[in-house]
């Protein structure tokens, strides 16, 4: 459950924000910057030539968000793999379809003729998902403490996993297949919890040739473990000592986790995420887990299976309203949550179950009503993971136009998107636009595929914002050139807002 922190967070950002484009958008013809339209031009124009980027493809657009002009643009109308600048997509239309207000609901119920006999409660326990992607142990356990209220030892009936609102396609089309085992691709349920993932935590063990010790956040008897790695002394050369792997068998659609190498006895705990297989039975068992702590063992089985129409809700949980959700794809750039929301628009428009094709389509028709050719630009998923997917800066920079446009849309969308130099994935980049806030902008990154993307906002609360949107695709190694070129761009698009030059950082 978002804490109260997090709440107070978007209320500010949102007020803040909704006063910077009230100002913005009263603001006089003239604008004030410190470098004119054709220094801009000039100094981009040095900025990709001076790129190591030669043999890498290149896309700018850039806009005046006060006149619609194009400031800058070059390849444009190109294609290119977006990598996560489709999270862009599906958050503007996902705000467009359910509204601000929307939010995830989860569902405890029992059956229709359930009854308490001493300390036994007769009822198989059924957990329904609602598609949240913020849904952790920590509300789960809040819908435990609810059920407590029969004061039962026992539950004499199974647990049923119900995550029938969403259809059973797990994970997306064009996604990496040995990827499927990292927290990124976790697999996509109605009944999502932890972000359908497990923490791995391991340790060194008490002495040197002795096994690692390891165990799993939260702690749950639905992943099991393969201990092969041992501890070996602080001395062993690195060039010697065998790296440490943790794996999950994902070949065998397997919950096992072996973890294999060796381990410097100073070594610091070492943390990595992993996905769960069938995430919808690993909701179920964390269930009957926190029950047994709670003081009531089931005696049934865990099962997949719907709700029926006669169950009883005897407790539920609501999300936080749409914008965290928002703020989750956009800062942290969450896949399975845009996945999910993809299936929620489909589920809540077209019916269920909801699905991938269905939540397109109604994605789609968001980006229609927004005056996007839709045949122009193919979106495969909600994510991005896709190399399926391919869109123009010129699309990307115009569906940031609209958002612009829309307060409805605008204020969740500047509050979600990171900010440079201060959070999400921009936080470790352009420290010195971080006081002034010049630039909130989307990542996008595809190491092995050759994609590194930025699309965003400049110079929110000025009297001439930008859109830009800097796509290169096609590169072999490190992102690192792809990204100094584009923090390069970011920098004199700050300065076009501001007369006060800019040192680089």
């Amino acid at each position: 459950m978002m804490n109260l922190p997090k709440i107070l967070r978007i209320l500010v950002l949102c007020c803040a924000i909704g006063q910077m484009a009230s100002c913005a958008s009263t603001a006089g013809s003239s604008r004030r910057s410190g470098i004119s339209p054709d220094e801009l031009k000039t100094r981009l124009q040095t900025v990709l030539g001076n790129s190591e980027l030669s043999q890498a493809a290149i896309g700018i657009n850039i806009v005046s968000l006060r006149n619609d002009k194009t400031l800058f643009q070059s390849n444009s109308n190109r294609l290119f793999i977006p990598a996560s600048n489709a999270k862009l997509l599906t958050a503007v239309s996902a705000l467009k379809t359910l509204g601000q207000d929307f939010r995830f609901e989860t569902g405890l119920y029992l059956s229709e003729g359930f009854h308490v006999s001493g300390d036994t409660l007769y009822s198989d326990i059924f957990l329904k998902g609602g598609g949240d992607p913020e849904f952790y142990t920590e509300e789960l356990s809040e819908l435990v403490h609810q059920l407590k209220r029969f004061e039962t030892q026992y539950i004499a009936g199974d647990i049923v996993a119900d995550d029938t609102l969403f259809d059973d396609v797990r994970l997306g089309p064009g996604w990496m297949w040995d990827d499927v085992q990292y927290d990124y691709s976790a697999q996509i349920s109605a009944l999502s919890i932890n972000r359908n993932s497990v923490e791995v935590v391991v340790v060194p063990g008490t002495g040197s040739d002795t096994p690692i010790q390891s165990y799993f956040l939260p702690r749950n008897s639905f992943m099991q473990s393969d201990i092969e790695a041992t501890t070996v002394s602080a001395d062993t050369p690195d060039s010697v000592r065998l790296p440490l792997r943790v794996m999950r068998d994902w070949r065998k659609k397997s919950n096992v986790i072996t973890i294999s190498g060796q381990l410097s006895a100073d070594a610091d705990t070492i943390r990595a995420i992993r996905s769960v297989e069938n995430p919808t039975l690993y909701a179920g068992t964390l269930l009957r887990d926190l029950l047994q702590e709670a003081g009531m063992t089931t005696l049934g089985t865990i099962r997949l299976g719907a709700t029926g129409e006669d169950a009883i809700r005897v407790a539920f949980h609501k999300s936080e309203p749409l914008p965290s959700a928002i703020e989750f794809i956009l800062k942290d750039s969450d896949n399975l949550a845009s996945e999910l929301l993809i299936k929620t628009m489909g589920l809540r428009v077209v019916g269920k179950p909801g699905t991938l094709y269905s939540g397109l389509q109604i994605a789609r028709r968001a980006m229609a009503a927004a005056g996007i050719d839709t045949l122009l630009y193919r979106q495969v998923d909600g994510s991005g993971l896709s190399t399926y997917n391919l869109i123009s800066p010129r699309l990307l920079t115009s569906g940031l136009r609209y958002a612009y446009g829309d307060p409805d849309i605008r204020d969740p969308i500047l509050a979600g998107l990171p900010i440079a130099g201060l959070d999400g994935t921009l936080k470790n980049r352009l420290a010195s636009l971080a006081l002034a806030r010049n630039i909130r902008a989307k990542t996008g990154t595809m190491g092995m595929s050759g994609v590194s993307c930025l699309s965003g906002y400049a110079n929110i609360g000025s009297d001439e914002p930008l859109a830009f949107s800097i796509m290169v695709n096609h590169y072999i190694g490190s992102s690192r050139a792809a990204r100094q070129v584009q923090d390069d761009i970011c920098r004199i698009l700050a300065e076009y807002g501001s007369p006060k030059k800019l040192a680089r950082q």
